[in-house]
């Protein structure tokens, strides 16, 4: 964006591309401000105090009051500094003012405060879990039968910390490397009785009785792709359905070739449902619809934005459908490029 200030720092007009854009007075427009802050918000008076060489605002307008303010945006305000501003003189009393929107950055740098603030909050509860078992067991004799209990607790919150780890461990890793290539071909039932097989196991484990886990026997064909990102995201999926349906419910799984040629694999619940407001945000990092069974299941809320990297980094999209005490599916949806037809025996 471009805006024409004379020297005392006062917009006198805006380049076509800034319309709408009302900024602040331009503090020390001639030495230079380091940062703009721009509002929705009519542009402040000059002081009838201020001298000709003297560009102040009123005490509520002036950059302290503009930094601390800075905190509490809306979604309309727009912020231009510092790396790109400059200022160029054009005129006897005039300034040419060129700034770069660093908005994208501002929403950048928030995300990573949240990631960190998150990480954070996820790895506290069960360290004090474990700080607080080890406290007891330090000063107060215990009966074996207790001590049992208690180290099978710590060994929970421990094995929590270690998926947590290893899930944050597996995004970086999908972020940081090259997509793959299409130089390797899976057979689709292959992956589809893998994962339907730790399902299972996981059933086992966490649900009394047992869910009844159904594969679909559609034609397999070939997928391309990075074999352990692809039963990464299906694990997930299904992992997911296993701790939110309940104990005996019904659970299906599949793959299946569109009508456009692109390759699908999907997963079909029996849970409770997602709300219509908590789909946009499901495959957001530790976003959860309901926390406490989440954690109850061992749960780290890195699932589903895990499959999200994997279907980018494939060319593909996730597509989610639920309905409130109806269940719900996902779909995991490749290019046709990465799906090639078996050739029948």
């Amino acid at each position: 964006a471009g805006a024409v200030a004379n020297a005392r720092g006062l917009l006198l007009r805006l380049r076509p591309q800034a319309t709408g854009l009302r900024l602040r007075r331009v503090q020390g427009l001639a030495q230079g401000d380091d940062q703009i802050v721009g509002y929705p918000h009519p542009p402040c008076r000059p002081s009838t105090t201020s001298s000709p060489n003297n560009s102040a605002c009123k005490p509520s307008c002036s950059r302290r009051s503009t930094s601390r303010r800075s905190g509490a945006r809306s979604k309309s305000e727009r912020r231009i500094g510092p790396a790109g501003t400059q200022v160029q003189r054009i005129g006897a009393d005039q300034r040419l003012l060129l700034a770069r929107d660093v908005s994208h950055l501002a929403r950048l740098e928030q995300v990573r405060r949240d990631f960190v603030a998150n990480v954070s909050h996820e790895i506290r509860t069960p360290l004090t879990v474990l700080s607080g078992f080890v406290e007891t067991m330090q000063s107060i004799p215990l009966e074996e039968e207790d001590r049992t209990r208690y180290l099978g607790l710590m060994s929970q919150q421990a094995q929590r910390m270690q998926t947590l780890v290893s899930d944050l461990l597996t995004l970086s890793r999908l972020e940081g490397s090259p997509a793959p290539g299409a130089g390797e071909w899976i057979d689709s039932g292959e992956l589809l009785a893998h994962v339907v097989q730790e399902a299972q196991g996981l059933s086992q484990a966490i649900a009394t009785p047992p869910h009844h886990i159904e594969a679909d026997g559609a034609l397999p064909f070939w997928v391309s792709g990075a074999k352990t990102e692809l039963l990464s995201a299906m694990s997930n999926l299904l992992s997911n359905a296993v701790r939110y349906t309940p104990g005996g419910g019904a659970i299906r799984a599949g793959w299946r070739l569109r009508n456009d040629g692109c390759g699908e694999f999907w997963v079909q619940d029996a849970g409770p449902g997602i709300a219509a407001e908590h789909i946009p945000r499901l495959t957001e990092r530790f976003y959860r619809v309901d926390r406490s069974r989440s954690r109850e299941t061992g749960g780290t809320g890195l699932g589903l934005a895990i499959v999200k990297h994997v279907l980018q980094r494939h060319g593909g999209t996730v597509e989610i459908d639920s309905t409130l005490g109806q269940g719900s599916t996902f779909r995991l949806v490749f290019p046709s490029s990465r799906v090639r037809r078996r050739p029948r025996d």
